[in-house]
């Protein structure tokens, strides 16, 4: 092999090994543009759960249990609800409770069956100061 052929080849190698080198950087820099300027999305099956807080509901129907059965729990009642419980109590019997349903943050719907009767009730709930995720 001549020195002439040898040159040739090196030069032929080079340029292919470019241009292998050129294209790996481009497609690399490519790539990681996409992956910092897309924006990030997760899709979850109960996004819901982000959307109020998770026992919002089972608050609401403890609440609300507890004051039609003369029994108010303060963890779960307002001191002010409990001083107007005490001057007039609610009492009411259900015979099953029908809907209970999230409106939009910290209020929920009642729909229950007393006496034959459909009787609804929307009940707010209010944020504890002490603990945000507490009612």
């Amino acid at each position: 092999m001549s020195y002439e052929d040898f040159e040739a080849k090196f030069v032929k190698s080079n340029r292919y090994l470019m241009v292998m080198l050129i294209s790996s950087l481009l497609l690399s820099g490519i790539s990681t543009f996409l992956l910092y300027s897309k924006e990030r999305y997760f899709v979850f099956a109960s996004g819901e759960m982000f959307k109020e807080r998770a026992l919002n509901e089972q608050v609401c129907l403890e609440s609300f249990k507890s004051i039609i059965s003369d029994e108010p729990n303060p963890q779960v009642v307002s001191i002010a609800i409990l001083e107007i419980l005490k001057d007039s109590p609610f009492l009411l019997k259900i015979d099953e409770v029908l809907k209970l349903k999230s409106l939009e943050q910290s209020k929920c719907q009642i729909i229950v069956k007393s006496n034959k009767k459909l009787r609804s009730f929307n009940i707010e709930m209010i944020e504890s100061d002490n603990f945000p995720f507490f009612y």
